[in-house]
């Protein structure tokens, strides 16, 4: 367990760098280039008494779909779920296909058994 100082002192180191970072990342022309257009649409929607959000009913390409409004793909077949028991142990697996991770150990132990005959319900 650490002690408190040094928990304080390290939470201090951190600061510091982040700030270094923030400097530095403030010093770049790609921030200044942000900065400025930020300001001067500040500006353009202060003068017409508008807000931020008031772009995106002029702009609403702006806006990329979230996920209730993005095309959905044309709805596959679903695969229904079957419960495979194993003869030798008992244990029940439910899986969809027979790529299960223990149906495939299953298949490993027991190579001249046929996995599709251990089917309890479909």
């Amino acid at each position: 367990m650490k002690s408190s100082i040094l928990e304080c002192d390290e939470r201090y180191k951190m600061i510091e760098r982040l700030e270094k970072e923030i400097e530095e990342i403030e010093a770049s022309e790609a921030y200044k280039a942000e900065a400025s257009l930020k300001g001067d649409i500040d500006k353009v929607l202060k003068d017409h008494n508008k807000e931020p959000k008031d772009l995106l009913t002029i702009y609403p390409s702006l806006v990329q779909p979230t996920k209730e409004q993005a095309p959905t793909k044309p709805g596959g077949r679903t695969l229904p779920t079957k419960t495979y028991r194993n003869p030798h142990t008992g244990k029940e697996v439910q899986a969809k296909n027979t790529r299960h991770k223990i149906l495939q150990q299953w298949k490993k132990e027991h190579p001249d058994e046929n996995i599709d005959e251990w089917i309890v319900k479909a």
